[in-house]
């Protein structure tokens, strides 16, 4: 098999319609990466207007599911470093995510006793308060978003961003 830039297919597919494309996309891999921003942006258009009551954004929810995680581990709070290592969307400002969630009252920032140049971040009840009021609408989207699929086809779909994932 022979390959080349074109695409077989001269077709405009479902997805070129919809973003008012006369052609087909001239690459498979272009079109799927257009559809998966396509389909996280409406993926997360419900997640928007929801964070939005609390003030919040999607990075902001991230960070304080993982300082909430963490401080049921530790007592003293988890750094921004430890924050950035695993925000689900890389944030070259996790400083500035901390800051926001601390002036919410979410969370709450203390100097670390054995080095003074690091903050540890600390759930307040606020914060706890929130993630609690969160939990089921957020289940909730997160099943609405996916009920078309069976749980093989989200299994599988699951393995198939993975391996998308692994090869970076």
């Amino acid at each position: 098999m022979k390959l080349t830039d074109k695409r077989s297919s001269t077709t405009a597919s479902e997805l070129a319609k919809q973003l008012g494309k006369r052609n087909a996309f001239d690459l498979i891999e272009e079109e799927l990466f257009v559809s998966l921003v396509r389909t996280t942006d409406l993926l997360s258009r419900g997640f928007v207007d929801l964070f939005q009551q609390y003030n919040l954004s999607g990075p902001l929810y991230n960070a304080l599911r993982i300082i909430n995680g963490e401080s049921q581990v530790s007592e003293y709070g988890v750094t921004v470093g430890t924050i950035a290592g695993r925000m689900v969307c890389r944030n070259p400002d996790t400083t500035r995510l901390v800051d926001r969630l601390e002036k919410l009252g979410y969370v709450k920032c203390v100097t670390c006793t054995e080095d003074a140049r690091r903050r540890l971040v600390q759930m307040t009840e606020k914060g706890r308060e929130v993630l609690k009021a969160l939990h089921r609408p957020v289940r909730a989207l997160h099943r609405k978003q996916f009920g078309s699929l069976d749980v093989e086809s989200q299994q599988q779909l699951l393995d198939l961003l993975s391996r998308l994932r692994s090869e970076k």
